[in-house]
């Protein structure tokens, strides 16, 4: 469906505990939105559905979107523009509960839990900067690290340039890096892209 709303900055606040967003449509398409929109209270439930996942979520297409104290089921993905989370929680049971394709996203005092894995940048082509302020990384089985680094296509080996930052962190059995990295974070395919990891 398509919500029309007048003005370039709309505020969405959920008045009850219940108040909930389900969003069905997956990938390839995602949530498109046009304006500077700031989400609060608000329960948002993605399709969580293995192999078609990486693109569940938002595309602000060049805008900013804000979301204050909510709380997302399924994989939530930031791309297309500017994003940022102030004390909200991911949960994902098949996939990573947030994921960051290509843009710019902040996480403030966030918690993350999935099954075996918590958070991922992938980048593709653009620059990608993702931002992890005192946040929670949890999982109920120790395999990947708390923030997987993916920029991993050959083709783009030389365009791929990524910043990531993770200011105190709590890891929850997370693991280790598989490739490059520790348990806050594995950079897949080493020496493939060019970035800044820091702690």
């Amino acid at each position: 469906g398509e919500l029309a709303v007048a003005g370039n900055n709309i505020t969405i606040v959920g008045t009850t505990d219940d108040a909930t967003i389900t969003v069905n449509k997956a990938y390839p398409n995602p949530v498109k939105v046009n304006k500077n929109v700031t989400f609060k209270n608000l329960n948002i439930n993605f399709a969580d559905v293995k192999g078609s996942e990486s693109y569940n979520g938002f595309n602000s297409q060049g805008n900013t979107l804000v979301f204050d104290n909510c709380t997302f089921t399924g994989q939530t993905t930031a791309a297309g523009g500017k994003f940022i989370y102030n004390n909200c929680s991911f949960k994902a049971e098949n996939t990573y509960p947030a994921f960051v394709y290509s843009d710019v996203a902040e996480y403030n005092n966030c918690v993350f839990e999935g099954k075996d894995r918590a958070a991922k940048v992938y980048n593709e082509q653009f620059s990608c900067k993702a931002t992890y302020n005192n946040c929670t990384f949890k999982a109920a089985t120790a395999d990947k690290a708390a923030v997987e680094i993916d920029c991993s296509l050959p083709s783009n080996a030389n365009k791929s340039v990524f910043e990531i930052i993770i200011n105190n962190a709590t890891l929850v059995n997370m693991g280790q890096a598989a490739d490059y990295g520790n348990e806050y974070f594995n950079l897949e395919t080493a020496g493939v892209g060019l970035g800044i990891v820091t702690l």
